[in-house]
């Protein structure tokens, strides 16, 4: 259960790397959708293998997809529930020039060094 969780949080972390310090979100989604697509192919096939022995020595590669597939499907996940990769997000609607104004819709949260708010945009 471990491992399966630890693949999951690298693909949410590598979609978050990958959007703010590389800014190559998109690109990066489809590199991973393939892998996504193939090792679940992959996973597939070698699950059908009836011969105990081939599947037993096949153990490290199928262990090894199935991160691949676990990251992938993280980073995926993560980029569909991103609100900013959508069209209708408002980023996609102003210039540097302009200026936004937001409602806040729930009180401040205050911590030690951070004040956190959460923000509508009219």
């Amino acid at each position: 259960m471990l491992r399966i969780t630890l693949s999951v949080i690298a693909g949410i972390g590598l979609e978050i790397f990958a959007d703010s310090v590389l800014h190559r979100s998109f690109e990066t989604l489809l590199l991973m959708s393939v892998l996504f697509a193939i090792s679940f192919l992959v996973i597939l096939v070698v699950s059908f293998i009836s011969k105990i022995e081939l599947a037993y020595r096949l153990r490290v590669a199928n262990g090894i997809v199935l991160s691949v597939f676990l990251i992938s499907f993280g980073y995926v996940l993560t980029w569909f529930y991103a609100d900013k990769n959508f069209e209708n997000h408002f980023q996609k609607f102003i210039s540097t020039e302009s200026f936004c104004v937001a409602k806040v819709t729930k009180p401040p949260l205050e911590k030690e060094k951070v004040i956190t708010l959460v923000a509508e945009v009219s």
